[in-house]
């Protein structure tokens, strides 16, 4: 942790993935546990929730093979 405050850390896009795969799962997840637990239907909100989700999926996902580039 101390790591990430240092002057020499660089955010690299492999990181950025992460954070962006993270993001999305916790997302979908959180969309779906609410299905899940019948808040009322899939409406407007969780739609957007779970296309907002699986973008951030996918945008993640294509920043891995990136590698240790920085940002």
């Amino acid at each position: 942790m101390r790591q990430i405050f240092s002057n020499e850390f660089t955010l690299t896009k492999r990181h950025l993935g992460l954070l962006f795969l993270a993001a999305g799962l916790l997302v979908l997840a959180s969309v779906l546990t609410a299905e899940w637990l019948h808040a009322g239907g899939f409406g407007t909100v969780q739609k957007m929730g779970a296309l907002l989700g699986a973008a951030s999926l996918l945008i993640g996902l294509t920043l891995l093979p990136l590698g240790d580039q920085p940002g």
